[in-house]
């Protein structure tokens, strides 16, 4: 089972390759998710954790607002989650 900064690796350099995307390092509050980007002129934002893990309740509030604003948002704890989501938009 690897990591999860693993996983996020292999993340983001699937995303580097078909999108633009940024890690976020330091959020300026809380709930912000892990990943940001823009993929075929959709924003998206990503939350990744480890197995077992699941988003905070504010971190499930913003991926509300942001799939309501027409952009994508959801959470992993695998690599090939994100490649199946990306294959199908």
């Amino acid at each position: 089972m690897r990591l999860e900064s693993k996983e996020q690796k292999l993340i983001m350099e699937y995303l580097r390759k078909i999108s633009y995307v940024k890690k976020v390092i330091v959020a300026n509050e809380s709930g912000t998710l892990d990943i940001i980007g823009c993929y075929r002129g959709r924003f998206y934002s990503i939350e990744v954790k480890k197995r077992g893990e699941t988003p905070s309740t504010l971190q499930q509030i913003n991926m509300k607002k942001i799939r309501e604003h027409g952009g994508i948002a959801f959470w992993t704890d695998t690599f090939d989650k994100v490649k199946d989501i990306f294959k199908n938009l």
